[in-house]
């Protein structure tokens, strides 16, 4: 019997200024790495899945059905506290840039990101979840932190349990 949890937070690219564009998918990445290898009641490696939209960052995993308590509670951990030591955070930027620098290169994403600085010109960046280069580069531990304390916050997230569960 498998259980599935998804935890979302209403706060994406909208929530950011142009100096911050990119920090939600950034730190969605430090808390996916901070899960990495989490392991659950004897059942190993749990498999993680995380995104970053204009509009939420969001987190699931598909467990067996014993181990969603200790998925759930890995969850809220490193959720808390995201992995924001120095190593941790250049190593994702450097992923993070990776990403923008690939999306460069295809024509849908391009076409996109003109039609948003067109239609939205006064807030193009609110529409991008990745960010800019620059303003991903000028991400500091103390900026994440900030921004996970502000929008990664519990008020501002509903948690979807499905599956063979006891509801206590």
């Amino acid at each position: 019997p498998l259980a599935r949890a998804h935890l979302v937070f209403k706060a994406g690219a909208e929530s950011l200024d142009a100096d911050a564009a990119g920090s939600l998918a950034l730190l969605e990445r430090l808390v996916l790495r901070g899960l990495r290898g989490a392991g659950a009641d004897g059942y190993g490696p749990l498999d993680w899945e995380g995104y970053a939209t204009a509009e939420s960052v969001g987190f699931s995993v598909t467990v067996p059905a014993p181990a969603l308590g200790a998925a759930l509670a890995s969850l809220a951990a490193v959720v808390k506290s995201p992995p924001l030591d120095a190593a941790s955070i250049e190593e994702e930027k450097e992923g993070a840039i990776a990403a923008i620098r690939s999306e460069a290169s295809d024509p849908d994403s391009v076409y996109e990101a003109a039609l948003n600085r067109r239609l939205f010109a006064k807030y193009p960046w609110r529409r991008d979840p990745a960010g800019s280069e620059k303003a991903l580069r000028a991400a500091t531990a103390e900026s994440l932190a900030g921004i996970a304390a502000a929008w990664l916050a519990p008020g501002d997230a509903p948690l979807v349990v499905a599956g063979s569960i006891d509801g206590d």
